[in-house]
């Protein structure tokens, strides 16, 4: 008989599952993050893919002691839905004779319905006769590049972005409401 390294499942229990695995994201900055703080015994590694596709790593969130990942460079397809794995696995330089190491699944995500969008920067202008106001909004930008351009909010929904706004009249004693494509500065 050979060097035992004990039960394969004893061994599975040194690398406890991730928890609480989650998605993260504003304007299409998107991280993974999960719990507990890895011990010296074990590390993370990501593992993440839109389905149907192969399963891909992002170099930074391999055997990782961290429990977040950045996926915003990775998550090309922003209407595409995504899952990821988070694998506990032994330290950088430890062999272990588990095939296939514990791991989570995350939730499905898609970037383009399930980013937040942040609020926007508005300024309102009002005319020196004071008989009109005008509503300046700023869509804020994204964690996304496109040929070197950091990209707004507006360049990603396009006429699917409508904001709503709220305001009262000095005279009226009711709110009044418009929603729609606002113009946008930037």
């Amino acid at each position: 008989m050979g060097c035992s390294y004990g039960n394969p499942f004893h061994l599975a229990d040194s690398f406890p599952k991730a928890q609480n695995v989650t998605w993260i994201s504003t304007n299409f900055k998107t991280l993974l993050k999960w719990e507990p703080k890895p011990t010296a015994d074990y590390t993370y590694t990501v593992e993440f893919s839109p389905l149907g596709k192969d399963r891909q790593r992002n170099p930074h969130c391999i055997r990782t002691t961290e429990t977040m990942c950045d996926l915003t460079n990775s998550l090309s397809d922003v209407k595409a839905t995504y899952s990821a794995d988070v694998r506990s696995e032994p330290p950088r330089g430890v062999n272990s004779d588990l095939i296939e190491f514990p791991y989570t699944s995350s939730e499905r995500f898609c970037p383009y319905k399930d980013t937040d969008i942040g609020k926007p920067d508005f300024k309102i202008e009002v005319s020196k006769d004071k008989r009109k106001t005008t509503l300046y909004v700023s869509d804020p930008l994204t964690a996304l590049f496109e040929n070197g351009r950091q990209l707004s909010i507006r360049d990603v929904f396009a006429d699917e972005l409508q904001y709503k706004v709220l305001y009262w009249r000095a005279t009226s004693t009711g709110k009044v409401s418009s929603t729609g494509l606002v113009g946008a500065s930037r």
